[in-house]
């Protein structure tokens, strides 16, 4: 299981690292809604370098996220922190395709200003 999901005092953080793939980001998603049903609190994504989910895949993540999500929830933000280049590229393709969820995401390379961001600080 390349994912680990953390319930931290002002937000969920989400590491992906390895061999992670698309059914991994939709159980750590699931994981979320089990410790924040109304996604009342930030989550914080942070992705190793050696983690490559193609693009193909990036319809069906979004897609099965938003079943997990209740019609009403509060719709906190997201944060994504990746490792380098080639996933910032990567993950603003993947941010266009959650163009539809209801809340903020934004990309970062650095965590602390990933956590202020999805704090609203």
């Amino acid at each position: 299981m390349p994912h680990r999901v953390e319930d931290k005092n002002d937000h969920i953080l989400v590491s992906l690292w390895g061999d992670a793939t698309k059914w991994d980001v939709i159980e750590a998603v699931g994981k979320i809604r089990i410790i924040n049903p109304r996604k009342a609190r930030p989550d914080i994504w942070i992705v190793s370098e050696e983690v490559v989910i193609p693009m193909s895949e990036y319809v069906q993540i979004v897609e099965e996220s938003l079943k997990e999500f209740p019609e009403d929830f509060d719709g906190a933000r997201s944060a994504i922190v990746v490792a380098n280049e080639f996933q910032m590229e990567m993950v603003k393709l993947y941010k266009k395709e959650l163009s539809s969820v209801p809340y903020e995401v934004a990309l970062f390379r650095d965590i602390q200003e990933a956590v202020a961001w999805a704090s609203g600080k």
